[in-house]
């Protein structure tokens, strides 16, 4: 029998691949409410493990922000009242003063670095009270300022890696201890502390000075009282 170019091939009589069995996959509904499960959960063990061990500056700052509610009618009425220039001047070289030994003496009683720096920070503060923007304004120059910032984050940096080139730890100390109870004991922790207050003095002096030019703006412009 001649073979006929025409003829295709019955398909029921060549072999078929066998069929081939359905799995049961699940949903893709179902994997996202897993992985939207799995990630509340680990988010909020993050959460609480943070506030766990971070619990004191939470607090801190908890305190802080109810603070600017109750201070901000406070620096209102500071600002109405003239206080007498002498008056001012006092107040700031007492505050400065204080500051200063705060800084000096963290190694001998409670205060250091970062409490003086703050009480620093305070003075400009004070003159911006008492005299507003426009005396505030030149004792504070910002590139100086920031320069004293930088300063001071570039000390305790060589500060602590003076401890690495000598050996030791990062921070630990390289100086003679001195003697006890007087303002040179302590050896590497009154020039941490140093540092520590020129930070921390002039980065709280670069945010006042950052949120009065905001607030100036915001006055010319007509949306503060």
């Amino acid at each position: 029998m001649s073979a006929d170019p025409l003829h295709f091939p019955n398909p029921e009589s060549e072999q078929q691949p066998p069929p081939v069995k359905e799995v049961d996959a699940p949903t893709l509904p179902g994997v996202m409410q897993v992985n939207s499960l799995a990630t509340t959960v680990i988010a909020v063990v993050a959460v609480g493990a943070a506030l766990y061990y971070a619990q004191l500056v939470c607090v801190i700052l908890l305190i802080s922000v109810l603070l600017a509610f109750v201070l901000e009618p406070l620096v209102r009425l500071l600002m109405k009242i003239r206080v007498p220039r002498t008056w001012a001047a006092l107040i700031a070289v007492l505050l400065f003063v204080f500051g200063v030994y705060m800084v000096l003496h963290g190694q001998l009683s409670p205060g250091g670095g970062f409490q003086g720096g703050v009480i620093l920070a305070t003075v400009p503060l004070h003159l911006f009270l008492s005299g507003g923007y426009r005396v505030f304004r030149p004792l504070t120059p910002e590139a100086l300022i920031e320069v004293a910032e930088a300063a001071g984050a570039g000390a305790y940096v060589v500060v602590g890696l003076g401890g690495m080139l000598a050996g030791i730890a990062f921070l630990q100390n390289v100086l003679p201890l001195g003697e006890t109870g007087s303002l040179v004991s302590g050896g590497t922790i009154m020039v941490i502390n140093v540092a520590v207050g020129l930070e921390v003095s002039a980065g709280f002096v670069l945010l006042l000075s950052a949120f009065l030019r905001q607030l100036l703006r915001l006055r010319r412009s007509g949306h503060a009282a």
